[in-house]
């Protein structure tokens, strides 16, 4: 039996103090007398939590020996080492200690004072000084602590809904698709990005779309919040007379668009521009007048695509990446052109390895130079024909080597087929074909909006939705052969295909849209600077006169493209735009003013509601705001930005045209 007298330690299971007995115990009705309290000889040690901070030998020691004092310290120098997302992974465990054991609550808020005095210390940098304020307002001072979220990118995305990717391949879109408006629903509308991808970047984070993490934009916008692109995704041409600026971001426009797609396929909604119509039907390559091989605009096609074909050049050189252009031959130290991003095996490209990637210096170096040749300021200076740009282009090769080899670019047949294989190698002329409409129809209530470039008409529309269904092979030209011989044309006008078919190759004819592609003035120009217009009167045309012949021609050759109802024959499917390509020079009258603003505003609603319907219309200084059907109870409200590109313009016969570029963000209420 203990002698009273002897000490007796009590360990209470709880709080783990050590107490001392001077003397003994006495119950008392069920209630116990406090003993007094005495030091312990053991030093005081941390309760073990999921921090890795508390965990380390140095915040052990620190404890041990100096107690808070001496923890706080550790904790907020080892804190600011982290980056955002370990920071705070690393105060949510320390938070969750703290919630259950009081030293660490109480060694938390002293690192909460010391950030304090870190942020007014001056010889602190910005960077921790950003992460002293994160510490200190994550920490509360009273209560249960719980940690918010760094104001990160990182961040902002964890805390929005993002949608899984479909890993699958993207349902084809038709030639026009409808969609139904929810009251609260937002529509983000722009026309004419042509490869400007800032531009695309700086709409979507006003309107709060998109996050951005390593140099990526992605998709985070709730789900009544659309993207609608009405237009060219692609740049417009440098020698356009409107004067607009060159996109050279065509490549990452065109993969934002693609992955945005992959995440929100219903709310992501392009549409067709003149010019991805020309790229989609081959035309901006192979037209015969406006084509890169064309005359008399091969040379502006050629300008055209430069800006397009350099975006996808850098962004097809990473090795890592799914669509790299390009395959390494380590023997040879080199990187040749994948076969895939040829077209039947051509061109034939190879480019020097450096650090395990392909060198594209010198075949960017040569894209540029031949770019600023047909551009010069001088007109007089500018090559004027194919074969000018040919032999400037030649002189600006690099001579070859074991290595770096470019010489098929010498021609334009070579570049154009180059810029034709990238395009099809990253997936891009898919893309075109497939996953963008001739227009969206969006019902909002009784109103239907349209979403449809102005260049696109009512027959590509029919057109395309014969064309679409019918898959990707659908979206080649005929062959000549076949299809002379399988029309139904040719005999009612009592024509022989064989001979017809002897006559185009006389005229080195070997293709169907070399063809049809041609005007009917273009084509009586051929005949008569080739020397063949009588081997076509009157055995194929009856009239030798320019006049007559041209008439005969135009219906024959209509009833002959007609027999394709794809539009792909004789490049119908766009042949008001391809006839723009050669639009006249324009000049320059004046900027917009407030009434030719209100001009461009109605223009506007009429091509979006097809329809004129009374709206309210306001004019201010950074948007025109257009309520319907009035500002006081509306259904639907629309910011239009006039691009400030737009102004008025003149033509050689005095008509006066503004171009159509503009952004439009759209709300709609309900009813």
């Amino acid at each position: 039996m203990p002698d009273p007298k002897d000490p007796i330690v009590f360990q209470d299971p709880k709080d783990q103090l050590m107490f001392q007995r001077t003397a003994p115990v006495i119950p008392d009705a069920g209630i116990y007398r406090t003993p007094q309290s005495a030091k312990a000889n053991r030093q005081p040690t941390l309760p073990m939590v999921r921090s890795g901070i508390l965990n380390a030998p140095v915040a052990q020691n620190a404890y041990a020996s100096f107690g808070i004092e001496g923890l706080k310290s550790i904790l907020l120098q080892e804190l600011v080492k982290l980056d955002w997302e370990p920071l705070q992974d690393e105060l949510v465990y320390l938070a969750e200690g703290a919630n259950e054991h009081t030293e660490l609550k109480r060694a938390l808020r002293a690192t909460k004072l010391l950030a304090l005095q870190w942020l007014e210390d001056p010889r602190r940098d910005d960077a921790d000084k950003l992460k002293c304020q994160y510490i200190c307002d994550s920490i509360s001072t009273f209560g249960k602590i719980e940690i918010k979220p760094p104001d990160t990118v990182a961040s902002q995305m964890a805390g929005t809904e993002v949608l899984f990717p479909s890993m699958g391949p993207l349902e084809p879109i038709g030639a026009e698709a409808e969609h139904v408006l929810n009251p609260g629903a937002g529509v983000l509308l722009i026309t004419d990005l042509q490869g400007h991808y800032e531009k695309l970047k700086n709409m979507l984070f006003s309107i709060q779309m998109v996050t951005e993490k390593d140099d990526q934009l992605h998709w985070t916008a709730p789900r009544d919040l659309y993207l609608v692109v009405v237009g060219d995704l692609f740049n417009k041409s440098p020698y356009s007379s409107w004067g607009d600026n060159i996109g050279w971001d065509s490549y990452k426009l065109f993969k934002t668009l693609q992955r945005f797609m992959k995440v929100a396929p219903d709310r992501i909604l392009l549409s067709y521009g003149a010019y991805d119509l020309d790229l989609a039907i081959g035309a901006a390559f192979d037209h015969p007048v406006s084509g890169q091989l064309g005359e008399p605009l091969g040379v502006n096609a050629q300008a055209q695509a430069i800006p397009a074909l350099l975006s996808f050049i850098h962004g097809t050189a990473d090795p890592s990446a799914s669509d790299c252009a390009w395959e390494h031959l380590a023997e040879a130290h080199c990187w040749l052109l994948k076969e895939d991003f040829q077209i039947q095996g051509f061109p034939i490209l190879s480019v020097a390895d450096l650090d395990g990637k392909p060198d594209i210096t010198p075949l960017v170096s040569f894209y540029e130079a031949l770019y600023q040749r047909l551009t010069q300021p001088q007109l007089e200076q500018r090559p004027r024909s194919i074969q000018d740009v040919d032999a400037i282009a030649a002189g600006l090769l690099p001579e070859a080597s074991e290595q770096l080899n470019l010489q098929n670019l010498a021609t334009s047949l070579g570049r154009s087929l180059h810029y034709k294989g990238l395009l099809e190698g990253s997936g891009a002329l898919s893309f075109l074909r497939e996953q963008v409409a001739g227009m969206h129809v969006l019902k909002a209530g009784e109103l239907e909006l349209f979403a449809m470039h102005p260049e696109i008409q009512e027959i590509s529309l029919d057109m395309l939705e014969n064309l679409k269904p019918r898959g990707l092979e659908a979206w080649q030209p005929p062959e000549l052969e076949a299809f002379i011989r399988a029309s139904r044309v040719l005999p009612q006008h009592r024509i022989n295909p064989d001979r017809l078919l002897t006559l185009l190759h006389m005229l080195r004819i070997s293709r169907l849209n070399e063809w049809l592609g041609l005007s009917e003035q273009q084509f009586y120009q051929k005949l008569v600077q080739s020397r063949q217009l009588k081997t076509w009167v009157p055995e194929i045309l009856p009239k030798s006169d320019e006049k007559g012949f041209t008439e005969a021609w135009r219906k024959l050759r209509w009833d002959l493209i007609n027999e394709d109802n794809t539009g792909i024959a004789g490049y119908a499917i766009n042949m008001d735009g391809i006839a723009r390509r050669g639009e006249p020079l324009m000049r320059k009258m004046a900027q917009l003013d407030e009434r030719t603003r209100r001009s461009y505003a109605r223009t506007f609603m009429m091509d979006l509601l097809r329809e004129e319907i009374p709206v309210s219309m306001k004019i201010q200084q950074d948007g025109i705001v257009i309520d319907y059907p009035d500002e006081n109870d509306p259904n639907m409200r629309i910011m239009l930005l006039i691009d400030e590109n737009v102004a008025i313009y003149r033509d050689p016969k005095d008509n006066l045209h503004m171009p159509v570029k503009h952004a439009a963000w759209i709300e709609y209420f309900g009813s």
